[in-house]
C-alpha cells in the first residue's frame, strides 16, 4: 500500500494498524495525519511507547499521557482515581485521536491499561472511550519489552487490541 493509500483510510476514521518495513514512510504518514487533524481541528494526541519515540514525533509516552506511569497493573479503584485526574482527564477528553508509536515494544497488559483508563475517563462503554486509535509499528523490528519480570505479552495478543479490530495498512513505498 502506498502512503497516500494509508492516508486516505485513517481519514475515514477507522482504526488502523499502520506498518510497513523500516523506511517505509509510517512516521511521514503519521505526521501528514497530524497535519490533517491540526487543519480540521479535531483533538489529537502523538503517544509512543517509549520516552526516546516519543521524543522522535514529538509526542509523550502513552504511558504519561494515560496516567498509568510506570503501573503494569491496576485495579479497578485506581484506575477510577487516575481517570479523575484533572489532568488526564483533559487530555484524554480532548482527544479524538489516538496514535500510539513504536506499539511492537509495548506490552499488551500495557495497552489495555491505557484501553480501561481511556473509557473511563470519557465515561462511555466503547472501546477506548470511542477515540479513533492508530497503531504504528513493526512487530519484526522490536519485541515488547518485559513488565515486572513477566514474559511479555504482544500488542495484538490484548484484549484492547481485539475491542478495534484494527484495518492493516502495510506500507510498501
Amino acid at each position: 500500500m502506498t502512503q497516500s493509500e494509508a492516508l486516505d483510510i485513517l481519514k475515514t476514521g477507522v482504526h488502523v494498524f499502520l506498518t510497513g518495513e523500516a523506511g517505509s514512510g509510517k512516521t511521514h504518514v503519521v505526521n501528514a495525519y497530524a497535519a490533517y487533524l491540526r487543519d480540521h481541528e479535531v483533538g489529537f494526541a502523538v503517544t509512543a511507547s517509549t520516552g526516546i519515540a516519543a521524543t522522535h514525533i514529538r509526542g509523550m509516552t502513552i504511558h504519561s499521557w494515560s496516567g498509568i506511569g510506570i503501573h503494569s497493573e491496576l485495579t479497578d479503584d485506581e484506575v477510577r482515581r487516575i481517570a479523575e485526574s484533572r489532568y488526564v482527564t483533559k487530555r484524554i477528553r480532548k482527544a479524538q485521536v489516538l496514535i500510539i508509536d513504536e506499539i511492537s515494544m509495548l506490552d499488551g497488559r500495557i495497552l489495555t491499561l491505557v484501553e480501561r483508563v481511556c473509557r473511563k475517563a470519557k465515561k462511555s462503554g466503547l472501546p477506548w472511550g470511542g477515540l479513533q486509535v492508530v497503531f504504528v509499528g513493526d512487530f519484526f523490528q522490536l519485541p515488547p519489552v518485559s513488565v515486572g519480570g513477566n514474559v511479555p505479552q504482544f500488542a495484538f495478543q490484548s484484549s484492547a487490541w481485539d475491542a478495534l479490530s484494527p484495518s492493516v495498512c502495510y506500507l510498501t513505498e
